[in-house]
This record gives structure tokens, sequence and C-alpha cells, in this order.
């Protein structure tokens, strides 16, 4: 070949080089700017049998982020022939791994499924952290589900706490936990299920130093610690707990813990409440059975009725009645009455049980705000005790409107310290009071 020749190749593939060089620079533009599927055509363009590992794991991913799996699949398995040891190609094929084997198995809560391509991820590229994170929660999601807690524990060896974020994440318009409050979840979750008492007060502890008050937290941990034998404190915690969080499973718990004490009269009014909070009538069945089992323990009527209602409610839904729910209900006189009516005969029950005991007083409402769901109230002895709106029945929502009502312990969020509000407001007639103007104290005990 002559100079010229030669020189006019060298040219021909300077301009190629070039070519290839602005091809692959404008489809990671495109890529980088989310128009994938004008990316895939200049990288695809690119993956001859010369083409390197940047331009073939490009085409694979453009192909999963364009919904085109098997294709993403086929492409980074000849990726994967001839680049095995690329980190850039084995993290892709770990993302695709988990849209091809671990969405699915999630979505069909197929343990077995899922825990192995979690495998395969971690496997392909376990040293990344968001893959390996995506990886370990989805099989503990899944296990979680089938109530496997030796794998969901497992699992979460799988991850160092320490490591996750603990900034919230919004998903579709809601807040969800931190990566590192989602696992003190699943572990303390696991943990309890398995009745690992001693690990799980450890790990509760160590959840609550970094998250204070997460109710979750507290109710584990409390359990581990009446299973460690400090029944007290345990109490004392699901006390604090559910005088600012009033949520029926906590009520619920507090109440067991009351009757493990062998006090059932706390019990049934800690129990009443957890009946008379918001929730499904059916998720709270066994606790209307222990209801009746400690009305019965001590002779008091209505134990027959609650297993009546149980029964029922069992028997709507489908589910099996143990003999001993049928043993309780004997002594209740034959009723036809529909489910929804014993509920509201059992609801007025639960009402009088919560309020054994209970404080009751007179006062006078002397603020309510506009725009807001609560006031204030001023009792007998001229001090003001917060209320809810919703507590007040509709005669007495105006200033000046004597009232009735039960005092019940709270927490104050804004002054972060116990308190009393005023509950079961009702109207009387005569009862006293001073101006609006004197009442300067709120009843902070």
């Amino acid at each position: 070949m002559d100079i010229q020749g030669a020189a006019m190749n060298e040219q021909e593939r300077r301009g190629d080089r070039e070519s290839v060089v602005s091809r692959y620079a404008s489809g990671e533009s495109l890529r980088r700017a989310g128009q994938y599927d004008k990316a895939l055509a200049l990288f695809q363009e690119l993956a001859d049998d010369e083409a390197g590992p940047d331009v073939l794991w490009r085409v694979a991913y453009c192909l999963r982020r364009l919904g085109r799996i098997e294709e993403a699949d086929q492409a980074i398995a000849r990726a994967l022939e001839k680049f095995d040891s690329d980190p850039w190609v084995r993290r892709e094929a770990a993302w695709i791994t988990y849209e091809k084997a671990l969405k699915p198995a999630v979505a069909a809560e197929d343990l077995e499924a899922a825990c192995e391509a979690a495998r395969r991820m971690m496997d392909l590229a376990g040293d990344e952290p968001l893959v390996r994170e995506r990886a370990v929660f989805c099989a503990i999601k899944v296990a979680r589900s089938r109530r496997d807690w030796d794998q969901v524990v497992a699992w979460t060896d799988e991850l160092d706490p320490e490591t996750l974020s603990t900034d919230k994440r919004e998903i579709d318009g809601r807040t969800v936990m931190s990566p590192r409050e989602q696992w003190y979840f699943a572990r303390l979750k696991g943990l309890v299920g398995l009745r690992r008492w001693d690990e799980a007060r450890q790990v509760a502890d160590r959840a609550l130093e970094q998250f204070p008050g997460r109710r979750d937290f507290v109710r584990w941990r409390a359990l581990a610690r009446a299973e460690l034998g400090e029944l007290e404190s345990a109490i004392a915690d699901m006390q604090r707990l559910v005088e600012r969080e009033r949520a029926w499973y906590l009520l619920d718990t507090l109440a067991d813990l009351h009757a493990r004490a062998g006090d059932l009269g706390a019990a049934r009014r800690a129990a009443a409440r957890a009946l008379l909070a918001p929730g499904e009538l059916k998720s709270k069945v066994a606790l209307i059975a222990r209801l009746a089992t400690w009305l019965d323990a001590e002779g008091l009527d209505g134990a027959a009725e609650q297993a009546l209602l149980a029964i029922r409610i069992r028997e709507a839904e489908g589910w099996g009645v143990p003999e001993a729910l049928i043993r309780l209900a004997a002594g209740a006189p034959e009723d036809r009455r529909a489910l929804s009516e014993l509920a509201r005969a059992a609801r007025e029950r639960w009402k009088s049980l919560a309020q054994e005991g209970a404080t009751e007083e007179t006062g006078r409402v002397v603020r309510l705000i506009d725009g807001k769901p609560f006031g204030f109230i001023e009792d007998s002895r001229g001090r003001s005790v917060f209320v809810l709106t919703r507590d007040m029945a509709p005669e007495c929502r105006r200033v000046g409107a004597h009232v009735r009502f039960v005092l019940q312990k709270s927490y104050d969020r804004k002054r972060q310290r116990e308190g009393w509000r005023a509950t079961e407001v009702r109207a009387v007639a005569g009862a006293g009071g001073r101006s609006e103007d004197d009442s300067e104290s709120r009843l902070d005990l």
C-alpha cells in the first residue's frame, strides 16, 4: 500500500473512533435523561463483537428500564459470558435478577424462590450496599408474611444496622420507616416470634436509644421484660405508652400484662378501653374471649354474653370455636339477635368496665377554640382540664355548659409530660363554676 493509501486508512479509522465516541456519549446522555429507547438504539449499534463491558451492560440497563426484562436478561447473560468479573456488569445482572425473579417471588409470597433470588443478587453484587439492602429486605418481607421467624432473624444478620440510613422515605405519598428502623423492626419481631427474650430485650434497648418512643419497640421490650421476670417494669412501660398512644393492640398488651400480674380489675379496664378503641371487631375476638374469662374468674356478670359475642364473630368469619368458649357461653340465655346488635350491647358493657374506679367530676365549659378539636373545662375546684370535642355530648359544646365528666390520664405532647383530660362529658343541671377569666391553672399531675 502506498503512503497516500495508508494515510487515508488511518484517517478512516480515526473517523470511526470519533464516531464511536460521539455515539457513546450521546447514548449516555440520553440514558441519564431517561430516554431509554433512544439510548438503547445507539448502544445497540455499538454492541458488536468488539464491544466492551461499558456498552453491553448499558444495553441491558436500557432494556430493563423499558420493562423488556427477558431481553435484558439475555443481554446481561452475554455480557457475563465475556466480562464476568466486571462490577458494573454484575451489578446490572443483580438488578435484572430483582426484576425477573425476586419481585415476582415477593408478590407470590414464595419464600423459597425469594431467598434463592436474594442470594443470587448478593452473589452477583453483594458488596454494593443498595443491592444488598434491597435483596435482604425483600427476603425479610416474605419471611414475615410466612411467619418464618428463623428466616427473618437469619436475613437481618446479613446487614449491619449501623450502615443503614436513618432517613425516612416517601412512598406513594406516605412516610415509611427508615432502613435502619426497618431493620430493628424486623429483628425484634423475629426475636419475639422465636421467644428469644434476652436478645429481644437487648435489641429493643438499642432500638429505643435511636428511635425513642417507637411504640412497637416499647411494646416488644415490655413483652421481653415480662418474660424475663420484670413484670412491674413491663406494665410501667406499657402504661406510659398507652397514655400517649391509644392503639387498641397496645391496650390489649397492657390488659394481658395486668392479668399476668393478678390484677384482673386493671386487666378488665384496659381490655374494655381496647375494645372501645378503633379497630375491626374480628381482630379483637381473642381479647373478647379473654375478657369473658376474666369476668368469669371473679364471678362477675357478663362473662357468658362476651363469650357468645366471640363465638358469633368466629362463626361469621368461618373460624372454629374453642370448647372453652362454648362452655363459657353456656350460661347465656338463648339470644337470636344479629351480630351487630350483640356488639352494640357489648359496647355498653365495655363502657361501664372502662370506667370502673374512675374519678367523676363536675364543672363548666369555659373555652372552646374555633377551628380546633379541643377546649377546656373548669372543674369544681377551679382547675382547667383539657377536653377533646369528640368526647363531649353535642349539648355540652358551648361555653357555660354545666357538665359531668370522667378524668382520664393523658400525655401532653407539647409539654412532653403526663396530664389529665376530660372524657365521657355530658350535661348536668345546677353545677356551679367560676368565670373563664379565673381559670389559669391546668390540671397536670
